[in-house]
């Protein structure tokens, strides 16, 4: 493509405080084109989505997708190698074809009947981590004492971690937290190495249900169920971790919302998608890359051009949403793009959603006096949320 001109913005674009978009992202909105030039990692080139309407549509073009002819010229939005640029677990040639089987493949660890059974050993978790909170001293650390181990501890059990396992699994995660890219990287290599160790203990044990059990039963490699599994984890793990302390800030802005969803359980459900829609005020969907020339609104996408949906724009959308910065657990239809679309609709929605809610329900019921230790504009993001994130009640 084009390089960019000099004053295109740079992704990952900073946001002020946890709760404000960074100007600069919805001064994007007033371009005429929703297909802007920006600058990525390493100021590689890239365009960026802005309108709800031109993401719906990236989801659905065949012209797209995760796999890059070359994936080493890749344009990347970080260095997280699972997240951050093309996927290496299809081939580039084969990639639809691939990713509907794939789907085909998981599809039943996230189906209804499943997540049903998974669900009060999730409530049983919340229930676990909030009485260990409650007794601590104040003000608590909710990103460390409840947002970032709840997630973690309902993947080992979706994946099938060994329990005796569990501790190291977390240390190696905790590891790719780390604000050193190249130690990052060096983790995420001794953690899918893991993953293959524990893919290779539970081969021929039987299909317990758990993911990793149950695509060794399918037929699959070790190396293809360690991949499946890492994409699950990385996806799963930050991203709901980071909703948590994002809608707990959402839902104490205003004093009462807690109590009155534990008065009303009906609220909790679109109170969770309403932290799913503003939660993230910079989400990035993962990016995609043209599989062949392409025009995308007027702008000519080269074969290999990165293309990065802006979720927390296409999120905000006022041709789709009715005063779109306002918290509104009432809030009907709620089409937010947080977990994409279509072919690329995430398979674990089903099962974040659940979390999210137990999440919500568990802190409500029992700390609906629950609020911020320190102001909000003194607390800083990270990928995986909020940390510290002092709180008190």
């Amino acid at each position: 493509m084009t390089d960019p001109s000099e004053t295109a913005p740079p992704l990952p674009l900073e946001q002020p405080e946890p709760l404000t978009h960074d100007p600069r992202l919805l001064a994007l909105r007033e371009q005429a084109c929703p297909v802007i030039p920006v600058r990525v990692a390493h100021d590689a080139a890239a365009w960026l989505l802005t309108e709800h309407s031109a993401i719906r549509a990236m989801y659905q073009d065949p012209h797209l997708g995760r796999t890059h002819p070359h994936p080493s010229a890749a344009a990347r939005l970080g260095d997280n190698p699972v997240l951050h640029g093309p996927s290496e677990l299809y081939t580039h040639a084969d990639e639809h074809a691939e990713h509907l089987e794939a789907r085909r493949l998981l599809s039943g660890f996230f189906s209804a009947r499943r997540i049903a059974a998974l669900t009060p050993g999730i409530t049983s978790t919340v229930t676990e981590l909030l009485a260990e909170m409650e007794t601590a001293p104040r003000p608590v650390d909710l990103h460390e004492a409840f947002s970032y181990p709840l997630p973690l501890r309902v993947l080992c059990e979706v994946l099938g971690v060994p329990f005796t396992e569990r501790r190291r699994f977390t240390a190696m995660v905790r590891r790719m937290d780390g604000r050193d890219a190249s130690g990052a990287v060096r983790a995420h290599h001794d953690l899918v190495g893991h993953l293959r160790e524990v893919t290779a203990f539970l081969r021929g044990r039987g299909d317990d249900g758990s993911v990793i059990a149950g695509l060794c039963a399918q037929g699959l490699e070790d190396e293809q169920v360690a991949g499946f599994a890492s994409l699950l984890l990385f996806a799963g793990h930050e991203s709901t971790a980071f909703h948590i302390d994002l809608g707990v800030l959402l839902l104490t802005r205003d004093r009462t919302l807690l109590r009155r969803l534990a008065d009303d359980p009906d609220l909790v459900a679109g109170a969770v998608e309403e932290i799913l829609r503003l939660g993230d005020r910079t989400a990035t969907g993962f990016p995609r890359y043209a599989r062949t020339d392409l025009r995308l609104a007027d702008r000519a996408v080269a074969r290999g051009d990165a293309v990065v949906p802006s979720l927390a724009l296409a999120n905000v959308d006022p041709r789709v949403f009715e005063n779109p910065f306002v918290f509104d657990v009432e809030r009907r239809p709620n089409p937010h793009l947080t977990f994409g679309h279509g072919a690329w609709h995430c398979l674990g929605a089903p099962l974040a959603r659940v979390v999210l809610r137990a999440a919500v329900t568990g802190l409500a019921t029992r700390f609906p006096d629950l609020r911020p230790a320190v102001p909000v504009e003194r607390l800083a993001r990270g990928d995986s949320g909020v940390a510290p994130l002092p709180v008190r009640w």
